[in-house]
């Protein structure tokens, strides 16, 4: 996988969020029960923070971690 952003530190934080939902679908696959998609209301609130991570980038605000 390869994660990009308009400088290192965003690029970073790309790869965070990706470690967290790689994490997330390995543990969802060891519970052996069938891994189905993310319920709408989840990936709403999941979207949503990550448009204000990056309006607040966009504006050169720190993030929060």
């Amino acid at each position: 996988m390869l994660c990009f952003g308009p400088d290192m530190e965003r690029a970073i934080h790309n790869v965070e969020i990706l470690e967290k939902c790689s994490l997330a679908y390995l543990l969802a696959l060891c519970t052996e029960r069938k891994v189905t998609k993310i319920p709408l209301a989840v990936r709403e609130i999941a979207f949503n923070k990550l448009r204000h991570d990056q309006k607040k980038v966009e504006r050169g605000e720190k993030e929060d971690r």
